[in-house]
């Protein structure tokens, strides 16, 4: 088995079958493992400036800027522990201007 590298560390995801096999179908037209593939997926993202995932995932952003609450760090470490219920409940009450 391959070493993690320097600064990186190693997630476990489930997804769907059918996603699955669409990530496979793609890593493999590029000669890519899965793993490789769904890297590139998030380094997109994170190249994008990790834009939102979610209308609760955008507000707890807005929150974070509003009332200069720590956000995501450079590193990609988050500085405060942000819950499912939490980003829920911005959801549905967002915050005041």
């Amino acid at each position: 088995m391959g070493r993690i590298g320097k600064n990186k560390t190693l997630i476990s995801i489930s997804i769907p079958q059918a996603w699955r096999d669409e990530i496979d179908s793609r890593a493999a037209a590029l000669s890519l493992t899965r793993a490789a593939y769904a890297t590139m997926i998030l380094e997109r993202w994170w190249a994008e400036g990790c834009p939102a995932i979610s209308e609760p995932d955008r507000l707890m952003q807005l929150t974070c800027k509003i009332k200069g609450a720590p956000g995501p760090a450079a590193d990609g470490a988050g500085s405060h522990r942000a819950t499912k219920e939490r980003f829920l409940a911005l959801a549905n009450n967002p915050p005041r201007r």
